[in-house]
């Protein structure tokens, strides 16, 4: 799932399948660029487990969507144009 932070306009609160019992929660900085949830609904991402959870904007996270930017991709603004990394599609969960 993706949901809209309580608190902060930037952030979306996801639930992620990383292969574990359960879904795990990640707050994660890209909703400047990802500004609708269904475009990360379903899509595979890489993410960083192995990180202390931490509450942000008094949300709690354990993990972290890994992103990356495109050399010279815009988005239509001033800023770069930042995508979820995505595994392999043979990647399992």
């Amino acid at each position: 799932s993706v949901e809209a932070h309580p608190s902060a306009d930037n952030l979306w609160v996801m639930r992620v399948d990383l292969g574990e019992k359960e879904k795990r929660q990640i707050v994660a900085g890209i909703r400047r660029h990802y500004p609708e949830s269904a475009d990360l609904l379903g899509k595979k991402v890489v993410a960083l487990a192995n990180l202390p959870p931490a509450k942000l904007r008094g949300v709690l996270s354990a993990g972290m969507i890994l992103c990356g930017i495109a050399e010279n991709a815009t988005d239509g603004t001033a800023s770069p144009r930042v995508s979820v990394l995505s595994p392999p599609a043979t990647s399992p969960p």
